[in-house]
């Protein structure tokens, strides 16, 4: 052994006489730690989707299946939800924004027309995967005159974002957490555990403005630590030029999430 770590100092030593560095073993690095999401009472201007049969009322003690964010329009009664998300005959939707616990602290929106990017509904394209829907007035007020709404914008790579989201079930409250984002092939891509049914909808968040929502590639991920947007641009852009403009909105699809993982 002592022969051997001679021979293995002298070999070193010749190699720096020539100039050439002996190779020494690699360092692995350390990945970095993946956080968890938190519960919290409620997110700002975000808020849970219910559904129930036409010619029932609303009742929130169904079970809340995805999110939605309200954000700004002229009219300040418009959302942004996954296209994934609205599917379904004889099914009327609402929303309840700021829901936690099962408390509907600015009461229930029904949904009045859903407005789908071109690509979503001719070939459920997963870069296409969300939806702009127009939320019924209460006395008159639009839901963001109620709660408030934030801007479309596409994402900056560079900064971290915060998603947040409501797993699905009854009376709970949302979930989020704050990370860095980058890219998967074309779409935005989010690290934190907790991801689960429900959050799908749910808005990346950078400054004061929706970059994504939580679908795209594999309807969102397929793992709970994992998360994906449909990459935020012209047809997004497109869709809420097409949504403010008002008019009946587009048929409401019979399938939803196309098949992936």
């Amino acid at each position: 052994m002592i022969g051997r770590v001679r021979r293995l100092v002298i070999t070193a030593a010749i190699a720096l006489g020539t100039g050439l560095v002996p190779l020494l073993p690699a360092r692995a690095s350390t990945p970095k730690p993946v956080p968890t999401a938190r519960i919290v009472t409620s997110v700002w201007a975000t808020g849970a989707l219910f559904s129930h049969r036409v010619g029932t009322p609303p009742d929130v003690r169904n079970r809340h299946f995805c999110s939605a964010s309200v954000i700004k329009s002229p009219a300040r009664d418009l959302i942004i939800t996954a296209a994934h998300c609205i599917h379904g005959r004889h099914q009327v939707y609402d929303f309840a924004p700021e829901f936690h616990d099962g408390r509907t602290p600015h009461g229930i929106w029904g949904i009045d027309a859903v407005f789908l990017p071109y690509a979503w509904k001719h070939s459920r394209s997963p870069l296409a995967d969300f939806a702009i829907l127009r939320v019924e007035r209460h006395q008159g007020r639009g839901v963001q005159r109620t709660v408030g709404g934030r801007g479309l914008a596409t994402p900056d790579y560079a900064r971290s974002a915060r998603v947040a989201g409501y797993p699905a079930g009854t009376d709970g409250r949302p979930i989020t957490c704050t990370n860095q984002i980058y890219r998967t092939q074309d779409y935005p891509s989010f690290d934190c555990r907790g991801y689960v049914g429900g959050v799908s909808g749910g808005p990346f968040l950078q400054g004061g403005a929706v970059v994504g929502v939580v679908g795209g590639l594999h309807s969102g991920g397929c793992v709970s630590s994992t998360s994906y947007s449909s990459p935020f641009g012209f047809r997004v852009t497109n869709l809420l030029g097409r949504a403010e403009a008002g008019g009946p909105g587009d048929a409401w699809p019979t399938v939803g999430r196309p098949s992936g993982c």
